[in-house]
């Protein structure tokens, strides 16, 4: 069953739903508001109730992108970008509202923020050192001390943590792989093109972990869309062309 959360009659369009670890609210942005067309970052419960406001973009067409839940539920992380200087940024801010702040160690024009479930880790992608192309890379929670985990010609985006923090799904070029954070190697890659889709998210199920993962829909443009975009890894299936075959201790075994 899916039920549409987030109003659809206001200004601008509402887009990037990003879901609290314990499934009882849900951020998201409102995009374009007004005449100045600034971006609004709500946070909202998930039955429907209590949209509150916590933070507007300070001028024109700064776009919000991609707002996550920390795993206590007390801080949003989100990408900035700011069309004057062309960088993006990641700012953190309360999920009740409040100071926002930037990661200013992360590396140079960062994007796609997500924590890890343990609340150690926060991954993002960025451009440094790869040339105009997209690599993943993992800092502490609080943006220090980043590490590079992808190198190459392949761009590497939406990355997401497994629910255990041991593995970190990400899409590149014309595939998805999944890093055993142990030892930053690939162990598995899936051939998938990602134009047609708009992020990955691991459900708690896939590693039998204790939570839920609930999905967020929002409508646009008269249509239902997916919060998490077109791709999940869920309950045994990455959707569409995978599946979870089993799990033996902390190995992922995969079948197409």
């Amino acid at each position: 069953m899916t039920k549409i959360i987030i109003p659809t009659d206001g200004d601008g369009t509402s887009t990037d739903p990003g879901i609290s670890f314990d499934g009882s609210k849900v951020v998201y942005v409102q995009q374009d508001v007004g005449t100045s067309l600034q971006d609004i970052l709500h946070v909202v419960n998930y039955d429907g109730s209590g949209n509150t406001v916590i933070f507007t973009s300070p001028e024109r067409d700064i776009t919000i992108i991609r707002p996550v839940f920390s795993p206590d539920g007390k801080t949003i992380a989100f990408s900035y970008y700011d069309p004057i200087s062309t960088y993006r940024y990641i700012y953190t801010i309360p999920a009740a509202g409040g100071t926002t702040q930037q990661l200013s160690q992360l590396p140079e024009d960062p994007l796609h923020p997500t924590y890890s479930p343990d609340g150690k880790k926060l991954a993002c992608v960025s451009s440094e050192n790869g040339g105009g192309t997209y690599h993943l890379f993992i800092a502490n929670a609080d943006g220090s001390s980043p590490q590079q985990i992808t190198s190459g010609g392949d761009a590497a985006l939406y990355p997401t943590f497994s629910p255990d923090s041991k593995y970190i799904a990400i899409a590149s070029d014309n595939s998805i792989s999944i890093i055993d954070l142990s030892n930053n190697q690939i162990i598995k890659d899936f051939s998938l093109d990602y134009e047609n889709y708009w992020g990955l998210t691991w459900s708690f199920g896939a590693q039998k972990s204790a939570g839920k993962l609930v999905k967020a829909q929002i409508k646009e443009n008269n249509s239902v869309t997916n919060g998490f975009g077109g791709v999940y890894l869920e309950e045994g299936t990455l959707l569409y062309k995978i599946k979870l075959v089993k799990i033996i201790e902390t190995k992922l075994i995969f079948k197409k």
